[in-house]
């Protein structure tokens, strides 16, 4: 069979070869930018999941924990108490400032800090609260009693100072005290007290409601109420 010069098109077969390799590249193309963004979103999906320590990742907790770390604590076992005469009265004399030990007596505590007062006031049919004062709440101390009763003998003579013999009642600036209250830090000690209040009281109450024939091992503890006299000017 002989070769037909006049059926063979050079232009036509060079266009056509080129038209299939532009279609397989565009094709290849195609497929690597959906491959590139199936990837991509794979990625993101990832990043986006993979934070399970409380919504961080690894890295990012590691450093909040490290920087929420370096702000220390507190701890309810460090904390003091100090008595203190109002203006050298006749306290001075209790059982309870022989040696300046009783504060380590005091095996627990309250720490009053904010007890505000507010009214409801009606506007319409919505309500507001209008701030009316500021209070104290009563301070509650147990003390570990001593061999001499000293807690005992102290508020015995705390009522003498508080009651004239005639059964007349003294002025609260005889029988006041100052009791201060605070926490230190753990890590430097008395050195470094963040937080105290000082409060001016009397004695309100004081029982001991758990004496008993069982108790043949177990440490007395006082409780006592003391009111907190004004809470200004402190």
């Amino acid at each position: 069979m002989s070769f037909n010069l006049t059926n063979f098109n050079e232009v036509n077969l060079v266009g056509e070869a080129r038209s299939k390799l532009q279609g397989f590249m565009d094709s290849g193309r195609d497929k690597l930018v959906d491959m590139a963004k199936a990837k991509m979103n794979s990625i993101t999906s990832q990043a986006m999941q993979n934070k399970p320590w409380f919504g961080y990742s690894a890295a990012e907790f590691q450093q909040q924990f490290s920087e929420i770390y370096g702000l220390g604590q507190l701890l309810n076992a460090n904390y003091y108490v100090e008595f203190e005469p109002y203006e050298g009265n006749a306290t001075a004399h209790l059982p309870l400032f022989v040696d300046g030990l009783s504060g380590f007596l005091v095996s627990q505590t309250n720490l009053p800090i904010l007890q505000a007062e507010y009214d409801a006031v009606k506007v319409g049919t919505m309500q507001v609260n209008s701030l009316n004062g500021v209070s104290e709440p009563e301070l509650q101390l147990n003390f570990i009693e001593t061999a001499d009763a000293r807690i005992m003998n102290s508020i015995l003579d705390w009522r003498d100072l508080m009651i004239s013999p005639d059964g007349t009642q003294v002025e609260p600036s005889k029988y006041a005290m100052y009791i201060t209250i605070g926490v230190f830090s753990r890590d430097f000690g008395l050195q470094y007290k963040p937080f105290s209040r000082r409060f001016l009281v009397g004695p309100t109450t004081s029982s001991k409601d758990d004496l008993a024939g069982t108790g043949v091992s177990e440490v007395a503890e006082i409780p006592v109420t003391f009111s907190i006299l004004r809470n200004f000017m402190e």
